[in-house]
C-alpha cells in the first residue's frame, strides 16, 4: 500500500495555550526580570552554593505567583527558549558571584 508523503506527515499540534489565570513563559522574551527574580529565590533559597537541579527549579517555579496575580506556566515540555535563556542568566550570575 503506498501512501503519499502527506499521508504519512505527523499531525501539527494545536498551539499550547496556558489556562486562565496563568501566564505563559517558552520564549526568551517572555522571559521578564519578575520572573528571573522569582528563579533567582528560588535558586538562593535551595541551591545556594550547590549544584543546581533545574528540574526541580522548573517545578517550583511552574506555577508560582507574579506580582499581577498571574500564575507561571512554563508550557507542557522541558528545554524551552525561555528555560534556556533562564539557565543563561543564571548561570552567568553564579559565575560572577
Amino acid at each position: 500500500m503506498n501512501m503519499n508523503p502527506a499521508q504519512r506527515a505527523p499531525k501539527p499540534r494545536p498551539p499550547y495555550v496556558a489556562a486562565e489565570g496563568h501566564t505563559l513563559v517558552t520564549e526568551a522574551e517572555h522571559v521578564t526580570e519578575e520572573v528571573l527574580e522569582a528563579v533567582r529565590q528560588i535558586e538562593s533559597g535551595w541551591f545556594n552554593d550547590k549544584p543546581i537541579d533545574w528540574e526541580a527549579v522548573w517545578e517550583r517555579l511552574d506555577g508560582s505567583t507574579l506580582d499581577s496575580g498571574l500564575r507561571i506556566d512554563l508550557g507542557p515540555e522541558y528545554g524551552s527558549p525561555a528555560m534556556r535563556k533562564i539557565q543563561r542568566v543564571i548561570r552567568a550570575e553564579r559565575r560572577a558571584g
